[in-house]
Order: C-alpha cells, then sequence, then structure tokens
C-alpha cells in the first residue's frame, strides 16, 4: 500500500511460485569459478619465483643435509585469544613494541623539527623570515554570496518551528 498519493492501490499476485532450484542434484556453485580463475593466476604470476625457492631450498639441503633448518614463519601476528581480544590494550608483547616504536617517533620528530628550526634561521641580509616565506600568509577571499532560500523551504521551516514550540 502506499500513502500520499492519489490512490491506495494494494497487489494479490496469484502465481504459484517457483522452487528456487528446478534441476535436483548438486551442482558446483558459480561463485567459486571465480576464486578458482583469481587461484590459478596467483599461481600462473608466481611460478618462476616459487620453482626458485623450491631449487633454492633442495640445494640448501643437499649441501648441508646435517644442518637445522628453521621452518618459515608468518611475518604477522598470531591470532589474539579470547583475554586478549577482551583486553586488547593489557597484552605485554604489543605495549613493549609500541613503547619502543613510540620513542623512535619521538626521535624522529625531534630531528625533524631541528631540521624545520635550523630552516628557519633568519638569512642575513633579510629583513626577517616573513620575507621568504610568503606561503604562509593567509589568502584573501572574497565572502561567499548569501544564498536565499525559496519561498517553499521559508514555510516548512516556519511550520517545523511551530510544531516544536507546541509541543515543548
Amino acid at each position: 500500500m502506499t500513502r500520499g498519493t492519489d490512490a491506495n492501490l494494494a497487489f494479490v499476485f496469484t502465481t504459484p511460485a517457483r522452487p528456487a532450484d528446478a534441476q535436483p542434484g548438486a551442482r558446483p556453485a558459480p561463485e567459486l569459478d571465480r576464486y578458482e580463475r583469481i587461484r590459478q593466476e596467483w599461481e600462473q604470476a608466481t611460478a618462476g619465483s616459487r620453482r626458485l625457492a623450491i631449487a633454492a631450498d633442495t640445494e640448501l639441503r643437499r649441501r648441508h643435509p646435517h644442518r637445522k633448518i628453521e621452518p618459515l614463519r608468518s611475518a604477522e601476528p598470531a591470532p589474539a585469544s579470547g583475554a586478549e581480544r577482551q583486553h586488547p590494550d593489557l597484552t605485554p608483547q604489543q605495549g613493549s613494541s609500541e613503547t619502543a616504536r613510540m620513542g623512535d617517533l619521538t626521535v624522529q620528530r625531534q630531528a625533524f623539527r631541528a631540521a624545520m628550526n635550523e630552516h628557519q634561521q633568519p638569512v642575513p641580509g633579510e629583513a626577517s623570515s616573513a620575507a621568504r616565506t610568503p606561503w604562509r600568509d593567509a589568502i584573501l577571499q572574497p565572502p561567499k554570496p548569501q544564498i536565499t532560500p525559496s519561498a517553499e523551504i521559508l514555510q516548512v521551516a516556519a511550520e517545523h518551528d511551530i510544531e516544536h514550540e507546541a509541543g515543548g
């Protein structure tokens, strides 16, 4: 049903619903074709480098059969446990790495400020450093033109204000 128009209409469909899957039996989902295609493209794109890595690993193991080789590990952080998910700010490993990173950022920021201050020292013969940096001055622009709302908008706003005054 619709409201606010000239006519209120309701529609009833009497056609029986079709079954969602007219053909019985199992079929591969069409969405899986896309993922299979992406996987094949990845295999083709990385085939050369994967072959080289396998050959290098084989050669290393052939030359040094008694050497213990650590398995490769992901650089991604380990998945969070239940307690870590509930209290992510309490993980000690993250805190120590965050602290070290913050210290590094502080040192970098101080070095950058020192370089900027060195850059801003007045040059002999110039009246002031403002003469060298005109880009720091404000850009003056004329004021934006005043846009007057239409009569309909003013009427709706007035009605809205009257409703709020009556209700509150």
